[in-house]
């Protein structure tokens, strides 16, 4: 489970870079930004990177808006 700081990071960043949008809006964007996080927060294991430098590891994240239907990769 995703410490609380890296929720709280990611909310953060949404306020000040989002905050004029609605909260429908923001929710999304916050959901977006919690899997970039989730990503480097990998990165910071030693055989996750040595995978990604060597090439042989690929790492993405996924956001699915099952409302609307739309399934968007994060890299």
């Amino acid at each position: 489970m995703m410490e609380t700081t890296e929720r709280f990071r990611a909310r953060q960043k949404v306020q000040a870079e989002h905050g004029f949008k609605s909260l429908d809006e923001k929710c999304t964007i916050c959901e977006k930004e919690v899997v970039k996080v989730s990503l480097e927060n990998l990165k910071t294991y030693p055989f996750v990177m040595e995978g990604v430098k060597k090439g042989i590891l690929k790492l993405f994240g996924a956001h699915y808006d099952f409302i609307n239907g739309a399934f968007e990769i994060i890299e």
